[in-house]
């Protein structure tokens, strides 16, 4: 069964940001006009197919976007308006839920396999998701 994401205007904007890319070179790229990419870029949830054009033309895969996410790039700049991003919280609850994980697993295996299982149970919340399930799965 294929994974189902969505990703969100603001991170689009980002990225484009980052390879200095303007909206009418953007709509050049995608063989849209102009109008039709500030709408895009407006949206909440871009879904699958355009997502994923979108991030192609622009040189992206979405492990690159996951990588970012992790590594923190995107708030550094844009912390205030990806807060309202469900994206943003799934991967600061990742970060958290990583760290009690870490803690655990220095005292007790089975302890780490009961977080783990109550951890996939709490992320369920946000599927679908951007994610890909091999980056949420934690391996001893």
């Amino acid at each position: 069964m294929k994974q189902k994401f969505y990703i969100n205007g603001l991170i689009v904007k980002e990225l484009m940001r980052k390879k200095n890319i303007n909206s009418s070179q953007m709509a050049r790229l995608l063989d849209m006009t102009r109008t039709n990419v500030g709408n895009i870029l407006e949206r909440e949830m871009i879904k699958e197919d355009l997502a994923l054009k979108i991030l192609s033309k622009l040189g992206y895969t979405m492990n690159d976007v996951e990588v970012m996410f992790v590594k923190g790039e995107f708030d550094k700049e844009k912390k205030e308006s990806l807060s309202d991003n469900y994206l943003y919280d799934f991967v600061e609850e990742i970060k958290s839920l990583t760290k009690t994980i870490e803690d655990l697993t220095k005292t007790n295996y089975q302890q780490t396999q009961t977080i783990n299982a109550l951890v996939m149970a709490q992320l369920g919340k946000y599927s679908p998701v951007l994610m890909n399930p091999s980056f949420i799965l934690f391996d001893n």
